[in-house]
């Protein structure tokens, strides 16, 4: 039995934005394909030939989520659904009719001593660290096991669960057991593919962020993190924190960096000291009590706007920094070295704290209870780890911060109006996020204005 029951229930339109502008991509006459390379990956994924080519034009030129995309050419359809989640697409002359959708499913709590007993009949992704340390979680031989990172968080993965599932008979009911990463490729895959998908995440991060929401998504380098996916909501979620038994205590710190988040926007602050203490102590029991009130806040927010174009770009806290943070530390590490994405998130929330209170927005009181708070919980990461997790080796090196804002620069939260400033999200005081003006959850910074506080930024980490 479930000891716990949250009854998620979600409405949005496709595309997601309605679009305000449009881009009128020229109709080319001949081919449009890449390399042969990527018309292999083009067909694994079913898309037409030329599709990644349309991805880093739109990249290239920052179109942003209101900009829809006018061609007859079906690799511009096919682009434009996944480009940021997905954008207006048109034939020229057309109208767009926003398709509204819906749904229901549950995300389940047990706190057994034994992983909870599910229905058969799906055809399951299996982590490798999930299947070496809990075998019986594989069932038979159609299960695909498959390890994931950061680095191999791409449309390769993708196309590669799309071929296993063809190979198992291409079923319509999926189940994912494992961390955030595979949670995002998994169900990038099965939107493609047009099945159903459940989750048994196996990680802190995936508890408690990435498998409440319905964000799916991958990286596309050189353009940063989960550029692409689709917003694609599970048919269920089931969650033991038994899981969290075998997995290692750096990822456990990196997953509850969303968690602390989640408590931070809620203003609380005691919780969130709590919960850190639990993790630092791996208390099953308090960590198990205190999951379902994390999750459900961003329940509550994805239910008020499941498609992130108004509320729910708060839940960007701390990334659009750590999204950067992580995209450098891959293009510029491998292995363990690479920064993990709570890691990444935790420093970005100590950034986001420190340029509140600089711009004025956030008081010194309580920008320093905050940034206690993220020390105290593991949520940042000493200088001299960070300048290794980076690759670098002077990590007061201005080149440095020049190559972040580059990848600040093609965040997803940006706007294409001003290229000399990107969108953060920023906190008036703890638990109120701020809003130079009504219904606009994020605030537009000048570049420059980020040079200042990296600098107190890098001396808060000392």
């Amino acid at each position: 039995m479930d000891d716990s029951v949250l009854k998620v229930s979600w409405s949005m339109k496709d595309p997601p934005v309605a679009p305000v502008s449009w881009h009128v991509w020229p109709e080319y006459e001949g081919s449009t394909a890449g390399t042969a390379q990527e018309a292999e990956l083009e067909a694994g994924l079913g898309w037409a030939a030329g599709t990644l080519s349309v991805l880093g034009e739109a990249f290239d030129m920052k179109l942003g989520r209101a900009t829809g995309w006018e061609s007859d050419r079906p690799e511009v359809r096919d682009a434009a659904r996944v480009y940021k989640r997905g954008v207006a697409r048109r034939r020229a002359g057309d109208k767009v009719v926003r398709r509204p959708l819906q749904g229901r499913y549950e995300l389940s709590v047990w706190t057994g001593a034994t992983p909870p007993r599910l229905k058969g009949g799906s055809w399951q992704i299996v982590d490798g660290h999930v299947a070496r340390h809990w075998p019986t979680a594989v069932r038979g031989a159609d299960d695909l096991v498959i390890t994931l990172t950061e680095h191999t968080k791409t449309l390769t993965s993708v196309a590669q669960i799309l071929k296993a599932a063809k190979a198992a008979g291409s079923p319509q009911a999926w189940r994912v057991l494992g961390g955030g990463i595979l949670a995002d490729v998994a169900a990038f895959a099965a939107g493609l593919a047009g099945a159903t998908v459940e989750f048994v995440p196996t990680t802190l991060v995936a508890m408690a962020d990435a498998c409440v929401g319905g964000k799916t998504g991958v990286n596309f380098s050189p353009y940063g993190k989960n550029q692409l996916g689709l917003f694609y909501f599970p048919s269920g979620v089931y969650v033991w924190p038994g899981w969290l038994r075998t997995l290692p205590e750096r990822e456990l710190l990196a997953g509850s960096a969303e968690c602390i988040k989640h408590l931070i926007l809620a203003g609380a602050v005691p919780a969130a000291r709590a919960f850190a203490a639990a993790v630092r102590t791996r208390d099953e029991t308090a960590i198990a009590a205190a999951l379902p009130a994390i999750m459900d806040y961003k329940v509550q927010i994805v239910a008020d706007d499941p498609a992130e174009i108004g509320r729910r770009a708060i839940l960007n806290l701390g990334h659009t920094l750590g999204h950067a943070l992580e995209a450098l530390s891959q293009e510029r590490t491998k292995g363990e070295t690479t920064l993990l994405h709570g890691e990444a998130v935790g420093l970005g929330l100590l950034f986001s704290v420190l340029l509140s209170r600089d711009l004025g927005h956030l008081s010194e009181g309580a920008a320093t209870e905050l940034s206690e708070l993220l020390h105290e919980a593991g949520c940042t990461r000493s200088l001299s780890d960070l300048q290794t997790r980076l690759g670098v080796a002077d990590i007061h090196d201005p080149a440095l911060l020049q190559d972040l804002k580059r990848l600040i620069g093609h965040d997803k939260k940006n706007t294409p109006q001003d290229d000399a400033a990107t969108s953060w999200v920023l906190l008036q005081a703890v638990g109120t996020v701020y809003q130079a003006q009504a219904n606009r959850w994020t605030t537009p910074v000048p570049m420059n204005a980020l040079d200042a506080t990296w600098q107190r930024f890098l001396s808060a980490l000392g």
